[in-house]
């Protein structure tokens, strides 16, 4: 653990980022996140495992200095990035800065890839949060949506990376931008990998298996000998029965017609 200086206190308790986990979404990133913790906690370690942790302003941030070129958002971004407080983060953003990561973080940051082998069952989940939650994936919706509330995530395309122009971008269908999230993910988290400290694929059809388990416990830490039963979370499921997926809501994130 590393100390850092407060306002409030001499100092306070900062894990030190040990295993970034990296998706594309619907592929089991909330339950690997709380595998994680389960794990640790079953060989006596007291790990902070995140979801999702800061991924919107990941997001948000690497949008706007694609957009504009003005290096105070990546800035911004690195000092987000500097002191993430947890052992371990999961999600669907961090392929997009797993550069900054490392260089954050240094070379023994671990990195697991999870990776749905259905690709278009995949996109298919993906589309249908969407269209409950459009303005969680500007950019990937056809629809217009707010920007001006607390809820919202500019998310990467292709023409942020120049690989098409926006006018082509905004002719593609959804499960054309989809796909190509699908697949520019995978192909960021792949390069990234030799140069972490630890890489593991895994798939996410494999995630309930004993076998998963213990493959991922012996490459957290190869000392930790106990396992503990597979996580399976599914987020949409728990935002339905916050009540979170019907008309009203979705309606609300649609910029007003003109």
């Amino acid at each position: 653990m590393s100390m850092a200086a407060t306002k409030d206190g001499p100092h306070r308790r900062i894990p030190r980022l040990q295993v970034v986990v990296a998706g594309t979404g619907r592929d089991g990133t909330m339950s690997l996140a709380r595998l994680i913790g389960d794990l640790a906690a079953a060989n006596g370690r007291r790990w902070v495992s995140e979801h999702e942790l800061y991924a919107d302003h990941v997001c948000n941030l690497l949008s706007r200095y694609h957009e504009t070129g003005l290096e105070l958002h990546r800035r911004a971004l690195r000092d987000l990035l500097a002191q993430l407080p947890a052992h371990a983060v999961a999600g669907t953003t961090y392929q997009f800065a797993l550069d900054l990561l490392l260089e954050l973080h240094g070379p023994r940051l671990k990195l697991v890839h999870l990776r749905r082998r259905d690709r278009a069952e995949c996109i298919r989940s993906l589309a249908q949060i969407i269209h409950w939650r459009p303005a969680m994936a500007i950019h990937m919706t056809k629809e217009a949506c707010r920007t001006d509330l607390p809820e919202y995530t500019l998310r990467l395309a292709a023409f942020h990376f120049g690989e098409t122009t926006h006018a082509a971008w905004e002719r593609m269908s959804l499960d054309q931008r989809l796909g190509w999230h699908f697949d520019k993910t995978h192909r960021l988290i792949e390069r990234a990998a030799p140069r972490f400290g630890g890489y593991l694929q895994l798939d996410t059809e494999d995630l309930d298996r004993p076998a998963t388990v213990r493959r991922l416990a012996r490459f957290l830490d190869p000392s930790w000998k106990r396992v503990c039963p597979a996580v399976h979370v599914n987020s949409r499921d728990e935002w339905r029965e916050r009540g979170e997926f019907n008309e009203a809501v979705r309606r609300k994130m649609l910029a007003p017609r003109s």
